[in-house]
This record gives C-alpha cells, structure tokens and sequence, in this order.
C-alpha cells in the first residue's frame, strides 16, 4: 500500500496509517522524515491523515499523532484526519485531540474543509511576532519567571516561533512545574501519559495531573475524573470519578460537564 498520495486537485498530501504503523516508533520516526521530503517535494500545505486502517489507539500511537500534528503545524502546513472508528473518535473526544487537528469522518469532508480555509493561521507560527515573543520569553525563562517558562515550554513543543523540539519543551516544561506551575504540571503529565519524548509512566502521569488538579487547574481535574472513571494509572472508582467531573464542572467545563452526565446515568 502506498503510504502517501498526492492529491493535485486539492493540493493535499493523504497518508495512510495502520496500527502496524502507529505501534512501531521507528516507522513513525521514518514516517516524519519521508513526510517532511514529500512535502518539500510537493510544496503542499494540507496534510489528511486517513485512519481508515486502523482499528484501535493506545496512548503511545496517540502520543505520535500529536507529534505529527505540532510538526507539521510549526512547519506551517494544516493537518486534519479523518475515517476514524467509532472508538478511535471516541479516545480523540475524551482527551481533546480534537481540539489540536479537525477529525472529519469522511475523506470527502476533509477536503472539503481544506478548500474553505485559510491557512494564514499556521503561517503565523514563523511570524516576526511569533520569533519576537519567543525571544522575550526565553529573557524571562532564564530568570526564572514560572510562566514564561510554561509559555516557553508550548511555543518549543508546537513550533511557534521557534523550530519544534520536545526535548527541550519537556526541560523548560520541568522547570516551571518545579515551582508548582498547574498548567506545566498537566503538559508534563500529559508528556508521561502519551509516552512523547520519555518512556510512558502512568504512575509519573497520575501524580502529575493529580498535582495540578489540587492547584484547581480544570483540564487537570477532568483528566484525574477520567482515570478514575477508566481505571488508568489508579483503580476504577466511580465516586472519586463524579468528584474530580464535579471539580472541573464546577468552573464551567464542558467536557467534565459531559463526563459527569454520563457516569451518573
């Protein structure tokens, strides 16, 4: 099967994947490198990803797709998937994957949302702007300023205004959790859970979220909620599960709200 296809009509590179591939990460890693010669090859900017041929998700696969979506967001090229399972659309919903690339359930769909859109949205990832705040930031990471550490940290893990690096994004991320940053602590969390950069630790994962939930941070409530409610990293229970929805509903939280509807039918 060929794994990627150019669509010249569209002008949009369709990739293929299977679980074989997302379970391997040296086929992913080369994946990356072949993708990124296509598209210089191609000068495209759209990227579909097909999940057609995939029949499930673990954290680790997701933690490569998330990749590939930061990678080829800081690239400035727009990257959407689509024809996934009920189940895998299901995972992409609960942990917001959703919220980072578009999830269409048809190829049809898909390109029909790259005609209608702008893509000056990702340009502005390498804008002068963009390279000007990441030099400020590093200024005030390097004093010691929490939050421009955080800030730091995403701009590095996603590309803006500087190149991508996890690597680095997951230092500076560790230096503002240090000093008890909720919102560093929850992406250190999230590093730990989807297995990016360092080996998958649900135990380092759980204590994370679980930190940044009692600093009052709803993300991080709803994600501790959830590994109650699916017994990831902690024994399933109900009841610290509704707490922890509760927590994050409280502060106007969609998905906690959902959560909580669900568990309490």
């Amino acid at each position: 099967m060929e794994r990627f296809v150019i669509d010249p009509r569209d002008s949009v590179t369709i990739i293929r994947i299977s679980d074989k591939d997302l379970g391997n990460y040296e086929v992913m890693r080369g994946m990356h490198e072949e993708l990124a010669l296509t598209l210089r090859q191609s000068r495209t900017r759209n990227i579909l990803v097909d999940l057609h041929d995939a029949a499930f998700l673990t954290s680790e696969m997701l933690g490569q797709l998330i990749q590939m979506v930061q990678r080829s967001k800081s690239a400035g090229v727009s990257i959407k998937f689509c024809r996934p399972n009920s189940a895998i659309r299901d995972v992409m919903r609960i942990i917001w994957f959703d919220k980072l690339a578009a999830v269409l359930d048809t190829k049809q769909e898909a390109l029909q949302a790259f005609r209608r859109e702008s893509d000056s949205a990702n340009q502005n990832y390498q804008s002068p702007e963009a390279q000007q705040e990441v030099a400020d930031l590093r200024q005030r990471a390097e004093q010691g300023d929490a939050a421009a550490q955080y800030r730091l940290g995403w701009c590095l893990e996603n590309g803006f205004g500087v190149e991508q690096d996890s690597q680095a994004a997951f230092r500076m991320y560790s230096l503002a959790a240090n000093q008890s940053f909720p919102e560093a602590l929850l992406a250190l969390a999230t590093f730990h859970a989807y297995a990016i950069t360092v080996p998958q630790d649900y135990d380092a994962a759980t204590r994370l979220y679980r930190q940044a939930a009692e600093l009052g941070l709803p993300d991080a409530q709803y994600a501790v909620g959830m590994n109650y409610d699916f017994g990831i990293g902690v024994p399933e229970d109900r009841d610290a599960a509704i707490r922890w929805y509760q927590r994050a509903a409280d502060q106007g939280h969609e998905r906690a709200q959902e959560a909580l509807q669900a568990v309490l039918k």
